[in-house]
């Protein structure tokens, strides 16, 4: 087995990123993104321009372009470090660890992670 070595640079570097509590990614580090459209017009999804092309691009093939739809992308350390605060004053401690990513921790902090959900009808 091949082992990989990473430095501390190549933690934020190209469409790979290590990102946990073990390795927090700077509360000023901010991806360049694009947006995507969201079920709200109002509301569009920013992403990297690499992780949008192969959401779509996996959609496409799934043949799922009109039944998945992105609602969640890039999040700012401010924006996260919101969902951690009210995910524990309206859920606890308890499901807030567990399902919640500390601020500087969260995958959605690279602009490469993406919520997705089943389109309704309708929209």
């Amino acid at each position: 087995m091949k082992t990989i070595k990473l430095t501390k640079k190549d933690i934020y570097r190209g469409h790979l990123i290590l990102v946990n509590r073990q390795h927090a990614i700077h509360s000023e580090w901010k991806p360049n993104t694009e947006t995507l459209p969201a079920i709200d017009k109002e509301q569009d999804i920013p992403l990297t321009a690499h992780a949008g092309t192969m959401l779509f691009q996996l959609l496409k093939i799934c043949k799922a372009e009109n039944e998945i739809i992105p609602i969640s992308g890039y999040r700012s350390f401010r924006e996260q470090q919101h969902i951690y605060c009210n995910s524990l004053h309206e859920n606890g401690e308890e499901f807030t660890l567990k399902y919640v990513a500390f601020p500087g921790c969260s995958e959605h902090q690279t602009g490469l992670a993406v919520d997705v959900a089943k389109k309704k009808r309708g929209n």
